[in-house]
């Protein structure tokens, strides 16, 4: 059964504040949910909701921002031999990534992209200080994650992308809300 497709007035301010109307969502159980639920597809960002066998998708109004933080990153060797990182979001989920997954958006914004979310969660203050040791550069605009003294592959490229890329300026052009068939 195919998702209702909503747009609730609610959007994510540039600085990470949800927004709903002109009001900050402030109660932390309803952030947490709906950072829990978010995800984006071809028609932006959305939170899904269920209801039993029902699904609803409430596609935001805009996304000024990264509406996900990681607080907390710890990069590690898997026992095959494969970096990993294991992150804390501000929600309290705990994702398991692969190193690849730490990229860098526009000109110094770290990033993890979650897997299965289609956008990537910034990095906080604390987690970025807590990668340093792990971090280098070529002296030019590369950068790499490093585990030093480990065997296997033990550096790593960053990725780039543009952060405007994960951006949402107007809300979705979406069909209006309407009862799927068969409600």
């Amino acid at each position: 059964m195919s998702a209702l497709k909503t747009r609730p007035d609610i959007r994510v301010e540039a600085n990470g504040a949800w927004m709903y109307r002109d009001q900050t969502i402030n109660n932390p159980g309803i952030l947490n949910y709906f950072k829990a639920e978010l995800r984006r597809d071809e028609d932006g960002y959305y939170i899904e909701n269920r209801f039993g066998e029902r699904r609803e998708h409430g596609y935001l109004e805009a996304v000024h921002g990264l509406p996900v933080q990681a607080v907390a990153i710890e990069p590690y060797m898997s026992p095959a031999q494969e970096m990993r990182l294991w992150v804390r979001l501000d929600y309290g989920a705990e994702l398991d990534l692969p190193g690849s997954a730490l990229l860098i958006l526009g000109e110094d914004c770290l990033a993890v992209m979650m897997e299965n979310r289609g956008f990537p969660a910034r990095l906080s203050g604390g987690a970025m200080a807590s990668l340093v040791t792990y971090l280098h550069t070529d002296g030019e605009e590369h950068y790499y994650l490093v585990m030093p003294h480990q065997k296997g592959r033990n550096k790593l490229a960053l990725s780039r992308a543009p952060i405007e890329r994960y951006l949402q300026k107007d809300a979705p052009d979406i069909q209006a809300a309407s009862a799927p068939p068969g409600a």
